[in-house]
């Protein structure tokens, strides 16, 4: 038999075989093997195993594209739901990966205020809290959520004088309410508020 020949026959049997074990058992589920998931590649072994809740789960030998080569059986429905993706080489690039996009943040000449909005918004143990959470000041998500949006949408600092400001005093820090002043502008601005 010729090698493609072969390991196509190979493929056929074990298709075969994994069908009659699964139809001799009375139970019936997708054969996954031959299928990708994330970096995983399932192999035609499969096994049944009892669940912490009670009935029986199919689990799949998976083998990792990693380097590593790591090999080991995960549940189906882990493998449906995108759960387990790899051997754990995948989670750890991806956290080294936010962690650099964290200290290239931080760097930011704006993270450092980005930090202070939110701390005197959501931080209880804030001192300026009581001056903008208590009384209801919070940011908008999107900025909440993502110190990019933030740096993306504020205007470039004029000054290392200039701090952010809200315009209405009782809003929120979204880009509508905020501007960049100095000390003394923003004395002049509410004085004249008071004045008005």
């Amino acid at each position: 038999m010729k090698p493609d020949a072969t390991q196509a026959f190979l493929e056929k049997s074990g298709r075969e075989e994994l069908c009659q074990k699964v139809d001799g058992r009375g139970g019936r589920f997708n054969d996954l093997s031959g299928q990708r998931f994330g970096r995983w590649l399932v192999t035609p072994s499969w096994e049944r195993r009892m669940w912490p809740k009670g009935g029986k789960v199919v689990y799949w030998l998976c083998r990792c594209s990693c380097p590593a080569h790591s090999e080991k059986f995960v549940p189906a429905g882990k493998l449906k739901s995108q759960e387990s993706r790899s051997c754990g080489c995948l989670d750890r690039e991806l956290s080294a990966q936010r962690k650099q996009k964290e200290i290239r943040d931080i760097d930011h000449p704006l993270y450092r205020i980005w930090e202070t909005l939110k701390r005197r918004c959501y931080n209880e143990n804030s001192r300026d809290y009581p001056r903008f959470g208590a009384r209801g000041v919070t940011m908008c998500d999107r900025w909440r959520n993502s110190f990019r949006a933030f740096a993306q949408d504020i205007p470039a600092r004029p000054s290392r004088k200039h701090h952010l400001h809200l315009k209405d005093s009782d809003g929120s820090y979204c880009l509508e309410n905020v501007e960049w002043l100095t000390a003394r502008e923003r004395r002049v601005r509410s004085r004249q508020c008071h004045s008005s």
